[in-house]
């Protein structure tokens, strides 16, 4: 089947409540992986006082395999929960996985 790899760069004021979206919206054998990052860039005017300083601002970037079908539907609805929290997102094919046993 192909799968798609859906990245969230997510604000942690944010992460908890994203976090339970993700476990109401996708399927029950979906999991996801996620990092502690930290965004660089032109625009920090979500940024606290202290991410201006430095130049950079605390986020997480969250990784999910899922089927194409699923992708449109959770992005409508993470849209309608997370509108102007500054989440962003893309996708990329998925050419292989797998498990090592």
């Amino acid at each position: 089947m192909d799968m798609l790899m859906l990245t969230l760069v997510v604000p942690r004021t944010i992460e908890e409540s994203l976090f339970d979206a993700l476990l109401e919206l996708t399927p029950a054998d979906t999991g996801c992986t996620t990092f502690h990052v930290e965004g660089h860039g032109r625009s920090l005017a979500q940024a606290s006082a202290s991410e201006r300083v430095r130049g950079r601002r605390a986020q997480s970037l969250t990784v999910l395999i899922l089927p194409p079908p699923v992708i449109d539907p959770l992005i409508a609805a993470l849209q309608l929960r997370f509108a102007g929290s500054g989440l962003h997102w893309w996708t990329a094919p998925v050419t292989a996985q797998g498990r090592l046993a």
